[in-house]
């Protein structure tokens, strides 16, 4: 397949990145006992939701979804430790190239304390720094 010129190095190098976090973040999460799920990203009108785009899906109002909410406490409960990477949308006026009104998210849920909650953190983008210092140091200096 012939380069037409679209992407530009640095952009390749992004797109190469954002792919290595999202692998990295799947490895640390399956590793630590935590199961990706995927919710709907169109749920049904419960009432009037502030920070949800309302659309409308044939004739019935419906909103594109901002997370798991409202079914990661089912998840949780099936499940205890779960984890999504999706879409989500931004629902603010959006003036500026650098707030997009769509972007990608991974959203990890468990029962637990804040304590743990942290340390999810802390260990979850600790591997991911790490791995990508091993696999992506040309792409992260373009």
């Amino acid at each position: 397949m012939s380069d037409c010129g679209v992407f530009s190095e640095r952009r390749k190098s992004i797109l190469k990145v954002g792919a290595k976090i999202l692998q990295a973040a799947r490895h640390w999460l399956d590793q630590n006992g935590f199961l990706e799920v995927q919710g709907p990203t169109l749920i049904p009108a419960f009432g009037d939701w502030p920070g949800y785009f309302e659309v409308n899906y044939f004739g019935r109002k419906a909103y594109l979804a901002q997370g798991l909410q409202p079914y990661s406490d089912a998840f949780v409960e099936g499940f205890e430790k779960i984890y999504t990477i999706a879409p989500s949308f931004r629902v603010e006026n959006v003036e500026t190239k650098r707030h997009l009104t769509e972007y990608w998210r991974i959203e990890v849920a468990e029962r637990c304390g804040l304590e743990e909650l942290v340390r999810v953190q802390e260990q979850l983008l600790t591997h991911v720094c790490h791995f990508l210092a091993e696999t992506s140091v040309k792409d992260l200096s373009v």
